[in-house]
């Protein structure tokens, strides 16, 4: 221990006598430490970190298919729900959930709210209490309300006394009863079309849609379900039983055989991230070879330094002292500039960090989750030591391969070469790496500008959006709702810059999902029930957003059979036809409507901007009841959109001061958080790539510096002896650009493996792009051969006097 503590003492001595190497050294470290951290950071506290539930390896999600029909996620009906609740024996606990927003008045001022629509035990299913009053009893009136905590201190003050307090959802009475823990929310998928943040949570309501809890027609899938697994069952025997249950519900209700109705489980945790879990380990493939390519650099570094200390080895080692002991020595000098890159790296990590959450998409999960912890140290400690070895353990055994004797009498020139060519192949390896890292992050870029020049088929510029529901208690009598919406789009119109308003659910990007079987009378007998996207407009809708005609006509006020679809609808069910005139039958609410189609509309590509989607009706506001709804206006403006926020609201609270505007965004920022996953991750490689290749360019500098540097009294003489400049700077050149042209070959060779890991993020791009390789290839010879040419530049105006008298 003592010879450790001697040697570590020695080592900071020795660094610290050239200092500018160490900078070097501890800063390349500290730039692939520190990059390894951040995104291990962020693996740890989405992908491994169990979710913040008691037991919650138990936790699993409940999702129906529609094999028939090729759907692999659809809500389950209430019916189904009670079903699997009297006959699964796998299970501790089946609780089913749904989401909508209402308008909560009795706090400071009127908000709509996400409220969580859950069945009486979900709390006990989940295993959270409330931090204040109670969960659900089993018998919990249908008016109870348990508060979310950050909508409990945002409109109530973190009041204790708010227990037993009454307010009221859409004028209907409820009253509090419990309020959750900080912190608290719901874990799911951000693709399953229900909020995960929460504000209030009520239980079945036998009030408002009570057969939605009860009815098992497949329309009416609108609950979600979530399950605790007994104690040692696993997740493979409850799809056993579920596959039991399913197979039963085919035989008893015939519109579930003819979905090919099965139940599917899968773990939660599985389900929360299993959208990122392919880009995040691809990110973090990316900066270990950021890694590498730094440990590479440091070797080199340290090579070169043992090189420049091989006469004070030889003569230590002649005057008897121990080769282990000189080897431990070196790798004591490498652990101290991992040591200190590993403190500057936790730095960077902790600003990296930042860096992740402000670049992540909308739908990333879990960032609460990402932290510098425990075992992210413990991590970094793995980094220290890997880094020491990596970047150590060669340089400090190249010690046995010297010819020490003749070291000490002619400076062995066999041992130099030895170590120069050990030099340019640590050279061609950072090349080769960070050529691999420039092409996944070229993809990349191509692949995010292309899903920019992306038309969603509508014009997302000087638009305007809000939200608003309508409470049925006040807006009970037909027509009331279309009579407010007339009113409200009629008011805001008139407003200065104003040049079209409409009515739409669910939002283009927004994230919203309804759909809903339709039949079609020229379909095949197979395919008679089908499914659609159903989008609620007004007349308008079409050309306030931009959405060109393709054929017939746009909606009218007085349309209420009428209907619009798509180019992808028309060409499903009438291809070489015309799609006017054409009728087929939706639900749209609770019964068969026999619906006409008076005009088709471009794709509007409602999901994301990756594919036009499934095939879409549109259906008049106008034409049914649509109270309780979450409704969204769109308004065009020839001026500053963001403006006219404060003017909306102030319209909206002069016809009905209980409705207040929510979600009032720009339609452009609805685009960018479709753009955020490519952004996010193009964003992070073109980060990692600058790094890496600004450490291949500065290990290239380095070493034909070096090389130039022991060569400088050869040089010299050739200059003395009528050698022209300009051959001595070619040459210089070609033996710096020859392991940067092999490490390029090799990294042609091996990109591959990194651009397929990143295949998932492409659009519009193939993975063997001919324009992105050569770009890449021309951007690292072209930066590497700078770093040749300063050096050799350097070298030939040399004085040759001079030259030849430096050793």
């Amino acid at each position: 221990m003592e010879s450790l503590k001697r040697d570590f003492l020695y080592s900071i001595r020795s660094l610290g006598r050239k200092p500018g190497l160490a900078v070097v050294a501890v800063v390349t470290l500290a730039l692939g430490i520190g990059a390894n951290v951040a995104i291990f950071s962020a693996i740890y506290g989405v992908l491994l970190r169990p979710l913040p539930y008691p037991e919650p390896e138990r936790l699993t999600v409940l999702w129906a298919q529609w094999r028939n029909q090729n759907i692999p996620q659809v809500s389950h009906t209430g019916g189904d729900f009670r079903e699997y609740q009297r006959q699964a024996r796998t299970f501790a606990g089946l609780a089913a959930l749904g989401s909508v927003r209402q308008n909560l008045t009795g706090g400071d001022e009127p908000a709509q709210v996400q409220v969580g629509w859950v069945s009486r035990n979900f709390f006990s299913v989940i295993g959270i209490g409330p931090i204040l009053g109670r969960e659900f009893a089993p018998r919990e009136p249908s008016s109870s309300l348990i508060l979310g905590n950050e909508f409990w201190h945002r409109n109530f003050g973190g009041e204790p006394g708010v227990i037993g307090r009454t307010v009221r959802l859409d004028g209907q009475p409820f009253t509090i009863v419990g309020v959750l823990p900080p912190g608290f929310r719901l874990h799911m998928s951000a693709d399953v079309g229900i909020s995960t943040k929460i504000d209030v949570w009520k239980p079945p309501d036998e009030v408002k849609a009570p057969e939605r809890w009860v009815v098992q027609e497949l329309k009416l899938s609108t609950l979600r379900i979530i399950g605790r697994l007994k104690p040692g069952v696993t997740v493979q025997q409850a799809q056993t039983e579920m596959d039991r249950i399913s197979e039963q519900l085919r035989a008893h209700f015939p519109d579930h055989a003819e979905a090919g109705f099965q139940v599917s489980v899968q773990p939660l945790h599985k389900e929360v991230v299993g959208h990122v879990e392919a880009a995040m380990l691809s990110v973090q493939g990316a900066v270990g070879l950021v890694l590498l390519i730094a440990c590479v650099n440091v070797a080199n570094l340290l090579l070169i330094r043992a090189q420049s200390r091989q006469r004070e080895i030889a003569i230590r080692l002649a005057f008897g002292s121990d080769l282990v002991g000189i080897v431990r020595q070196m790798l004591m000098e490498a652990l101290v500039l991992a040591l200190a890159g590993g403190v500057f790296g936790v730095l960077l990590a902790h600003w990296g960090i930042r860096l992740v959450v402000s670049l992540q998409p909308a739908n990333f999960p879990r960032l609460e989750s990402i932290a510098i912890n425990g075992p992210v140290l413990a991590f970094t400690a793995g980094l220290i030591l890997t880094a020491t070895l990596l970047s150590g353990l060669m340089p400090a055994t190249r010690i046995r391969r010297w010819n020490l004797s003749g070291i000490l009498k002619e400076h062995s020139l066999q041992a130099r070469r030895g170590d120069a060519r050990l030099s340019k192949l640590l050279v061609t390896v950072e090349v080769a790496l960070s050529l691999v890292l420039l092409l996944g992050t070229g993809l990349l870029l191509r692949s995010f500008a292309s899903l920019q020049n992306v038309r969603p088929g509508f014009d997302p510029k000087s638009l305007l959006t809000f939200s608003i529901s309508l409470p049925g208690v006040r807006y009970k009598a037909p027509g009331e709702s279309a009579v407010f919406l007339e009113r409200l789009e009629r008011q805001v119109s008139a407003l200065p810059g104003v040049t079209s308003v409409a009515t739409v659910w669910p939002l283009p990007l927004e994230g919203q999902i309804w759909y809903g079987p339709y039949v079609s009378p020229d379909r095949p007998a197979q395919d008679a029930q089908l499914l659609a996207d159903y989008r609620l407009i007004s007349p308008g809708y079409p050309k306030t957003i931009g959405a060109r005609l393709i054929e017939g006509r746009y909606l009218r006020e007085t349309d209420t059979d009428a209907i619009l679809v798509d180019q992808r609808f028309a060409k499903q069910n009438w291809p070489g036809r015309s799609a006017v005139g054409q009728t087929i039958y939706a639900a749209p609410v609770d019964k068969q409507e026999k619906l006409r189609v008076v005009g088709v509309i471009e794709n509007i590509r409602h999901r994301d901007l990756r594919s036009d989607g499934r095939e879409t009706l549109y259906l008049p506001v106008g034409g049914w009841s649509w109270t309780d709804w979450e409704l969204c206006l769109v308004v065009r403006t020839s001026t500053d959109a963001r403006a006219l926020a404060g003017p909306v609201r102030e319209e909206l609270r002069r016809i009905d001061p209980q409705i207040p505007a929510a979600k009032v965004r720009l339609m452009e920022d609805y685009v960018a958080d479709a753009l955020a996953t490519n952004r996010f991750a193009a964003a992070l490689m073109l980060v990692f790539s600058v790094s890496a290749l600004i450490l291949a360019v500065t290990g290239l500098y380095g070493v034909v510096t070096y090389s130039l540097g022991r060569r400088t009294r050869e040089i010299g003489i050739r200059m003395a002896l009528g050698a022209q400049r300009s051959h001595i700077f070619a040459r210089a050149i070609r033996e710096g650009m020859k392991p940067v042209l092999l490490g390029t070959a090799l990294g042609l060779a091996g990109s591959f493996a990194l651009t397929k890991a990143v295949s998932g993020l492409l659009f519009g791009v193939e993975l063997g792009d001919p324009p992105t390789y050569t770009t890449m290839a021309a951007l690292l010879i072209a930066v590497t051969l700078l770093a040749c040419f300063v050096p050799a530049r350097r070298a030939v105006h040399l004085n040759p006097v001079v030259a030849i008298y430096q050793d």
